[in-house]
This record gives structure tokens, sequence and C-alpha cells, in this order.
């Protein structure tokens, strides 16, 4: 992700932010959950069902919480971290 994805500028829809996409994805997550349904769960909470751009913003906010530590995953899982 380059830095200036990151930053909210004048022109971009806050809900569409990755780091807001991100938290409502952590939010949807319990222990564990296939990421599919990850990505039904969040795009039903968005109101956007069938969206191909809105599905690569949401797989992108879970590589940043993976990235970040706060989410796991294994073989199509996605854990939330214990801590």
């Amino acid at each position: 992700m380059k830095k200036n994805e990151l930053l909210l500028d004048k022109l971009s829809l806050p809900q569409n932010h990755p780091l807001y996409i991100a938290m409502q994805a952590y939010k949807a997550t319990e222990k564990e959950i296939h990421i599919d349904d990850l990505i039904k769960r969040v795009q039903r909470k968005r109101r956007s069902i069938n969206s191909l751009s809105d599905e690569a913003r949401i797989l992108k906010a879970v590589g940043i919480l993976i990235h970040l530590g706060k989410l796991k995953y294994y073989k199509g899982f996605i854990y939330r971290d214990a801590t």
C-alpha cells in the first residue's frame, strides 16, 4: 500500500478510506471466520452487495490488519488476535 493511499484527501469519501474499512472488518471478526464470510458481512454492513471494487477494498483492509498484527490468517480463515 502506498503512503498516499492512507491519507484522506478532499475528494475521497470517508467510508471508502482503507483504515475505516479495516475498522469495520475488525469489528465484524469474531474469534474465527472464513474470509468469504467476512467479506459478505462487511459488504452487508456497508450496503454494497456484489461490488468487486468494494471487495478489493475489504481485502486490502484485512491485509492492513494482518500486517499490523491485529488479525491472523491461516488457510482461508481469519483469526482475531487474543491481545
